[in-house]
């Protein structure tokens, strides 16, 4: 039964309207008739074929559910091809020698190295706001772009609560003179921490747009990533919680454990991430002694993965300099943070497309498929 498995749908696809801001992701993914999905359903469909048969149906079931279960099984899906491309090795729910529970993965070097890797979504946006206020608000924003298609995409994070109706025209005007301003071909599909931002105040309610591009053809959907509910200027602290709750949740592994942490979130920052782990408040490797959690070896942090960016998204190797750990040379290759004379160090790796043979124009266009998947 594991071998005809799929994880998508079979039949001919028409539908070629845009995703909705309530849309879960797996529903447009398996609904879409664009060439661009019709390029990641092929590519995801492989590296499920990959995925060890015993552990084909349970990820299947999670992966076809609403976005929470939708998004930890991607990652997971991701992370074993990743992994496998590297040279890993990667066995799925792993039995340790000792401490408790059972890590997503366990990779084993050519060499005999062998390390846990747990998979972690933290982050994921709400797509559709609870507050019916806050809807009407940023439906008026996402309606810019219908009177003025663009091939800018936004991404928008809230604060606070929205109390009352405010009119439509205002904010629209001020959104269009930020568009206006803006030349899609400067902007990044994945580098958001430089740029443009818009910051909308509605009494003690706060909207803050990125904007990010160019996107592969004119668009009638302006917001196309949010809103993301945040409590914070920066999501250190919840990043560290993330990371000190799985800590916790093993206890202490017979070998080196690394945590893979996909934010799901555009607006997590270097910053954020410096913060979870060494923050002087929050910090899960802060160099007071009493606090030094020897058990976490590494953190992958992956910035807003998702699957049209699968190709190029930001990906950082953190090694605890507290802690002496067996970690898998061939982990090595991607891009990772160390500290050397007591300063962090950015030592680049392979990029994610080129570990996983994905082309530079990933995943190809809305309305013309120009990328074909390598024959197997």
């Amino acid at each position: 039964m594991s071998q005809s498995l799929r994880l998508f749908d079979q039949f001919v696809r028409t539908d070629h309207r845009p995703a909705s801001r309530s849309e879960p992701d797996f529903t447009f993914m398996n609904r879409s008739a664009w060439p661009a999905y019709e390029n990641i359903r092929e590519v995801f469909e492989r590296w499920f074929a990959d995925y060890p048969a015993s552990d084909r149906n349970h990820l299947c079931t999670r992966f076809r559910k609403e976005d929470q279960s939708h998004a930890a099984a991607f990652f997971e899906l991701y992370l074993h091809q990743v992994l496998s491309r590297l040279g890993l090795s990667p066995e799925v729910h792993p039995r340790p020698e000792f401490g408790r529970g059972r890590p997503d993965f366990a990779i084993t070097s050519v060499n005999g190295s062998r390390c846990y890797i747990e998979a972690n979504v933290v982050l994921k946006p709400r797509w559709d706001s609870a507050n019916p206020l806050e809807n009407e608000f940023l439906n008026a924003i996402d309606a810019v772009a219908e009177l003025q298609p663009t091939q800018i995409g936004v991404a928008v994070s809230t604060k606070g609560t929205l109390k009352r109706s405010h009119q439509r025209r205002p904010v629209q005007r001020q959104v269009q003179e930020w568009l206006d301003s803006i030349d899609p071909v400067d902007l990044s599909l994945t580098d958001f921490d430089h740029n443009p931002r818009l910051c909308i105040r509605r009494d003690d309610w706060v909207a803050e747009l990125v904007a990010f591009g160019p996107l592969p053809r004119l668009g009638r959907r302006l917001i196309q990533m949010g809103p993301i509910r945040t409590g914070f200027l920066n999501e250190g602290p919840l990043l560290a919680d993330s990371l000190k709750a799985k800590v916790k949740r093993f206890g202490t592994l017979d070998r080196s454990l690394i945590l893979a942490i996909n934010t799901s979130d555009v607006f997590t920052s270097g910053g954020d991430e410096h913060e979870a782990l060494l923050g002087t408040q929050c910090g899960v490797w802060r160099t007071d002694s009493a606090a030094r959690p020897q058990r976490l070896h590494g953190v992958l942090f992956f910035r807003g993965l998702l699957p049209s960016n699968m190709h190029d998204v930001a990906a950082h190797m953190y090694l605890n300099p507290n802690a002496q750990a067996d970690i898998p040379e061939e982990l090595l290759k991607l891009s990772s943070m160390r500290q050397c004379n007591g300063e962090w160090q950015l030592k680049k790796g392979m990029s994610l497309g080129e570990i996983l043979e994905l082309p530079k124009d990933w995943p190809g266009e809305v309305t013309a498929s120009k990328w074909q998947a390598p024959s197997q």
